[in-house]
């Protein structure tokens, strides 16, 4: 709804769920800007086995499913670049906005690799989000993020038992499932390869989108006031430059399990952004039709995928170039 400019869409999922998204994008054909669509369908016994070869496994209830956000860059090999996101969360802006702190962010250390939403260093496993990440998932294949049973012997893994062991998280029960995992690695080489998000990415239903709302009913507050209602941030670093959040992409986590979050009372009815709710809901597909004819949707299936580790390594030495 919100792009400007062409974009990707790379959604690793179940097979069951391709059809049903289909079914959407089949009513999508002529955007202001070209969409490219690939889907990677992934069973739950090939993620295992590769979570298997790095001796993690996930207890979570995301199962398997969820644990996969640690191999992305294993799943997408032939991609560089991504911002991942949860399916519990909206965009209310562009996405370019985020996109394009992947250059401050390279600026600042060649070695960057992945960014997320923190509360400053001290933060604990809880208070990371691996909800929105942007991440450099060529850097990842270089530093070798996840460990594997196909690498070399001497290759050196960022992911192992002793980055698992100083976070104090357990491979075979991490907490929040992949997230401790990506906690583990921060708290190791936070400082060189990590970079914090602003919460602005994440308004979190966790910590009540931080004390942001369209409850307030006064759009001629200004900045000071507005900065003063910002709240449940336990004194977390909120912003590089400026402490004035706003609300980019909503996340409503932290409630009952259902089937389909959106379709909770809870949260198109709520004052604080249920309106924004009820618009992502109603919205009509065929409105995105609103190219001149000139852009494109182009949709691809990309069938039996290897992960990256066995496509590359076999028997300890490399097949092609990582």
């Amino acid at each position: 709804m919100h792009i400007s400019r062409p974009a990707e869409f790379h959604i690793v999922c179940s097979p069951d769920a391709i059809p049903i998204i289909q079914s959407k994008l089949g009513l999508f054909s002529r955007p202001a800007y070209s969409v490219s669509v690939k889907y990677y369908p992934i069973s739950e016994d090939s993620i295992r086995d590769r979570a298997h070869r790095a001796g993690v496994a996930s207890k979570h209830a995301a199962g398997y499913g969820g644990l996969v956000k640690t191999f992305l860059h294993e799943v997408l090999h032939d991609v560089r670049r991504v911002i991942y996101l949860d399916t519990d969360m909206l965009f209310l802006v562009d996405p370019y906005l985020l996109w394009r702190d992947f250059e401050r962010y390279w600026t600042q250390s060649r070695d960057f690799m992945v960014a997320f939403p923190t509360l400053g260093e001290r933060s604990t496993s809880d208070v990371v989000c691996t909800c929105i990440m942007l991440l450099d998932l060529e850097q990842m294949r270089k530093h070798f993020f996840m460990p594997s049973t196909s690498f070399p012997a001497d290759a050196v893994t960022l992911g192992n038992n002793k980055t698992w062991a100083r976070a104090e998280i357990d491979p075979d029960d991490p907490e929040f499932g992949d997230q401790g995992l990506y906690f583990a690695i921060w708290k190791r080489y936070g400082r060189r390869m990590f970079r914090d998000l602003s919460i602005s990415w994440d308004m979190t239903h966790c910590r009540y989108s931080y004390g942001l709302s369209l409850a307030d009913g006064d759009d001629s507050m200004g900045e000071t006031e507005h900065i003063s209602k910002q709240i449940f941030m336990r004194e977390g670093k909120v912003y590089d430059r400026w402490y004035q959040l706003y609300p980019a992409l909503l996340h409503f986590n932290c409630q009952p399990n259902n089937d389909i979050v959106w379709d909770d009372p809870v949260n198109s009815e709520r004052p604080r952004w249920g309106p924004f709710v009820t618009i992502a809901r109603q919205y009509k597909w065929v409105w995105l039709n609103r190219g001149d004819g000139t852009a494109t949707v182009r949709t691809e299936t990309i069938k039996e995928r290897p992960f990256w580790d066995e496509l590359t390594f076999k028997e300890g030495f490399p097949r092609s170039s990582p």
